[in-house]
């Protein structure tokens, strides 16, 4: 719908990225109508996942374009892609902790009643100090709002719900929820309907064939998805600190033994062994399910 360019704001000294309509569309109304919906939707979600909004005009040759702010970083195929070839620092849980905040961001655009409608790796931006940014909601329409016919559906089709593809009812959250699972399938290592590896976390693997049921079966939208992402990670995060405590105890059963303030043995490998015991027996049964 139309070109994005990076321009100076003279007033603020700043730079910001400019979206500019095509000029193709000039000549087509509803093209417009849609440019402008698009600009005033995204300027109402105001969520630290979502580029801001802060302008939007008209310029001399007629075009319409609004501004936002200037999103520096990666993508998040870009990402994948590393991980793919084995980059230091691209692992797991900091690509599903990725796809928890746009999980997250999607959430409070489902709660203002806008459903995004092309929710794919390509629309999803890593900053370069850690923020994660959905983009394009060039599509997006308000929940319940009747949507177009078949053969005139927009977004991508392998991102899009079986419902969405055909076109016809209304904007659902729940499609949403289908293009959040295809983009934690890609997170998991699989391309899009490809089953997903064998080693993925079972957890998510199971949330996967969830948003891929029938829409009364998914997650009823995205915060319900953040919120089974949440508990995977805090899980996550829990092992991992019984993981250090249990290397500390051992690396003070190693050799002599460890002696105490008052020159007492401390803990001895079988106490090692029972403590990992109990860390680990404590981080799976806390976890919810």
């Amino acid at each position: 719908m139309g070109e994005v360019r990076r321009v100076l704001d003279t007033s603020l000294d700043r730079t910001l990225a400019m979206k500019i309509m095509s000029t193709a569309l000039l000549t087509r109304p509803e093209a417009a109508a849609s440019f402008l919906a698009e600009a005033r939707q995204t300027a109402q979600l105001e969520h630290p996942g979502i580029v801001p909004v802060h302008e939007i005009g008209r310029l001399e040759d007629g075009r319409l374009f609004f501004t936002m702010k200037e999103v520096k970083g990666r993508t998040l195929p870009e990402m994948l892609q590393e991980r793919a070839q084995g980059a230091d620092g691209i692992l797991l849980r900091r690509l599903v902790d990725v796809f928890h905040r746009v999980c997250e961001a999607v959430a409070y655009a489902h709660a203002k009643g806008v459903v995004h409608r092309d929710l794919k790796p390509d629309n999803v931006m890593v900053g370069a100090f850690g923020e994660v940014l959905v983009l394009d909601w060039g599509i997006a329409a308000r929940v319940d709002q009747p949507l177009e016919p078949g053969g005139r559906v927009p977004g991508t089709p392998e991102y899009m719900s079986p419902e969405a593809q055909q076109g016809g009812g209304v904007a659902d959250p729940r499609s949403d929820v289908w293009a959040l699972g295809v983009v934690l399938r890609e997170v998991l290592g699989a391309a899009p309907g490809a089953p997903v590896p064998q080693d993925a976390p079972p957890e998510l693997a199971a949330l996967v064939s969830e948003t891929a049921g029938p829409p009364a079966q998914r997650p009823r939208d995205a915060a319900a998805l953040a919120e089974r992402v949440e508990a995977w990670l805090e899980g996550a995060r829990r092992r991992d600190r019984a993981d250090e405590h249990v290397q500390r105890a051992r690396t003070g059963s190693e050799g002599s033994p460890a002696t105490s303030a008052t020159g007492s043995p401390t803990a001895t490998s079988g106490t090692v062994r029972r403590w990992w015991t109990a860390a680990w027996r404590r981080s799976w049964t806390s976890d919810p399910t």
